[in-house]
């Protein structure tokens, strides 16, 4: 019998035990600060602030300035410009002539047809005869006439073959040698200045003359006046 109140007595010591502590626990509980809630570490990280743009002030339009609408004025009558006066033709030179002849000056450019060149030419009056360089001067026949070939100087280039019959042969005095030599005489067209006609030429080698033409009296007779003071004058 006293073991069974032993067992109870312990039992209840034990339960008193068991309630004060749980007592006491309580009361702890009560006093002691209530626990920080936990805090995530990224949330708690700063965040990064993405920069915002500024914003874009638009300035107004300008409005259109006011145009005032001036009357047309009234067109003004231009006089029409009169027509530009026509040209006329510069005067034609007159020919250089006295009582009728054409002046000549001591030299005149003359052009023989053929072999259709321009000379160079002394005018002599003192020359009965007209006369020209010729060189491999050939007589031949021709249909039972008397021909000769010769060549002829040609400025701008090899020397011209020109063929023409014989009008006659004439007896010329050199001055300075005191002797006389025959030549054969053909007819060539000659224009010198306005005139143009045909004249009796003497072949002649003038190699060492000035001037591969001699204008002599028999074509200044009649035709022209020499200025022996002037050249190339001739219209």
């Amino acid at each position: 019998m006293s073991n069974a109140a032993d067992d109870r007595n312990h039992f209840i010591t034990l339960l008193r035990a068991g309630t004060l502590t749980a007592a006491l626990l309580l009361l702890a509980a009560c006093q002691s600060p209530p626990s920080q809630p936990q805090v995530d570490a990224a949330a708690s990280a700063p965040q990064a602030v993405e920069p915002q743009p500024e914003p874009v002030v638009v300035a107004p339009e300008p409005e259109p300035p006011v145009i005032l609408q001036c009357p047309e004025p009234e067109p003004v009558a231009i006089p029409a410009c009169p027509p530009p006066p026509k040209q006329k033709p510069c005067p034609k030179c007159p020919e250089s002539r006295l009582d009728g002849k054409i002046l000549l000056g001591e030299v005149e450019l003359v052009t023989l047809d053929p072999p259709g060149v321009s000379y160079k030419a002394r005018i002599d009056t003192g020359a009965t005869g007209t006369s020209v360089h010729a060189t491999n001067i050939v007589r031949f026949e021709r249909d039972g006439q008397n021909w000769v070939r010769f060549d002829m100087d040609n400025p701008g280039g090899e020397p011209i073959t020109v063929e023409r019959e014989v009008v006659r042969r004439v007896r010329v005095r050199q001055v300075d040698l005191d002797e006389y030599s025959r030549r054969l005489v053909v007819s060539m067209a000659m224009t010198i200045g306005s005139i143009s006609q045909q004249v009796e030429f003497s072949l002649n080698d003038r190699s060492d003359m000035e001037y591969p033409v001699l204008i002599g009296r028999n074509f200044l007779r009649n035709t022209a006046i020499v200025d022996v003071g002037q050249e190339l004058i001739a219209k």
